[in-house]
C-alpha cells in the first residue's frame, strides 16, 4: 500500500530535520513520533474500513455478487472476506509491532535508556507497522542482521584504533526508517 510507503517518507524527512534541529532525544521528537505512531494506526485502519465500505457497494452493484451480501447471504461471509483480504496482513504487523514496542521499552529501561533513544522505540515500531505481514518479520531480520553486522564492524574498529570507551555500540537511530522504506521498494519491486 503506497499510503505506508508515503509514510514513512515523510517521517524519514521529519526524522532528519529534527537531528538537524538538535533536537534527537528530546521531549519534541519523542511526542512527534509518538504522535506519528497512533495516527498511523488510525490513518491505515481508517483507509482498510474505507476498502471494505467500498467492497461492499461493489459487490452490491454488481448481479453475481450481490447474493454474497444480506439480504441473500450472512454478513458474517462479507466481514470474513473483508477481515482476510484487508486487515489480516496490518493486523499481524500491528500486533508485532506492539510486541517490539514493549519488549523495546522494558529492554531500554532495564539498561537505564543506554540502548534507544526515547522516541526510536516508536519509529521502530512504526517501520513495523507499516510494513504489512510478511513483510514485516522480512524487515525484522534484516535489522538484526545489520544491527549484528554493524555492531562487530564498530567493535572491530575501536579494537583496531585501541580506543578504550564504553560507548562502543552501534546505533540504529538512523537505520530505522531507511531500510524499512528499502525492504518496502524491494517487495514493491518483486
Amino acid at each position: 500500500m503506497l499510503l505506508s510507503l508515503g509514510i514513512l517518507i515523510l517521517n524519514q524527512i521529519s526524522q532528519i530535520i529534527l537531528a538537524s534541529f538538535g533536537l534527537k532525544g528530546k521531549n519534541k521528537a519523542f511526542i512527534f513520533f509518538k504522535s506519528s505512531f497512533f495516527f498511523s494506526l488510525v490513518l491505515i485502519f481508517s483507509y482498510l474500513f474505507y476498502l471494505m465500505r467500498d467492497q461492499f457497494f461493489i459487490w452490491y452493484s454488481s448481479a453475481p455478487s450481490k447474493f454474497l451480501i444480506p439480504p441473500y447471504n450472512e454478513i458474517w461471509y462479507f466481514f470474513h472476506y473483508s477481515f482476510i483480504h484487508f486487515f489480516l496482513n496490518y493486523f499481524i504487523s500491528f500486533f508485532t509491532s506492539l510486541f517490539f514496542l514493549v519488549y523495546f521499552y522494558f529492554l531500554n529501561k532495564r539498561h537505564q535508556g543506554k540502548l534507544f533513544e526515547r522516541e526510536e522505540i516508536y519509529i521502530a515500531a512504526l517501520a513495523i507497522f507499516l510494513l504489512p505481514y510478511p513483510v514485516c518479520f522480512i524487515y525484522i531480520v534484516s535489522i538484526f542482521v545489520i544491527g549484528l553486522l554493524g555492531s562487530v564492524s564498530v567493535n572491530f574498529y575501536f579494537k583496531k584504533c585501541q580506543l578504550l570507551t564504553n560507548e562502543r555500540r552501534f546505533p540504529f537511530y538512523y537505520i530505522w526508517l531507511p531500510l524499512s522504506i528499502l525492504v518496502f521498494l524491494v517487495w514493491k519491486m518483486i
